[in-house]
């Protein structure tokens, strides 16, 4: 809940920059849209990719979680990571 409430807080702020001096400001309105969809570091747009990794035999949907979100929502990126896991794992198996 708190989480929740700092990352309105900070989507609050974030408009109210652009408000102020959108010329001066970093943040677009796109920025703002994503970080409002986004809770914990979570998008729930990404919920369909989880399914789609899962499709593709990645079944860890912690795992999947956690490098899906420090890639962004990015699934290339993520499949990526999560390859590069598995033949580190393999590697050591063998």
């Amino acid at each position: 809940m708190r989480e929740e409430v700092a990352a309105g807080e900070a989507v609050a702020e974030a408009a109210a920059a652009i408000d102020k001096a959108p010329e001066e400001s970093s943040a677009t309105v796109a920025e703002v849209a994503a970080a409002a969809k986004q809770v914990n570091g979570w998008s729930k747009d990404w919920d369909d990719l989880l399914r789609d990794l899962s499709d593709m035999g990645f079944h860890d949907e912690k795992v999947n979680r956690q490098i899906m979100s420090s890639h962004g929502g990015n699934l290339t990126r993520t499949i990526k990571a999560l390859m590069n896991a598995e033949r580190e794992t393999h590697k050591k198996l063998f």
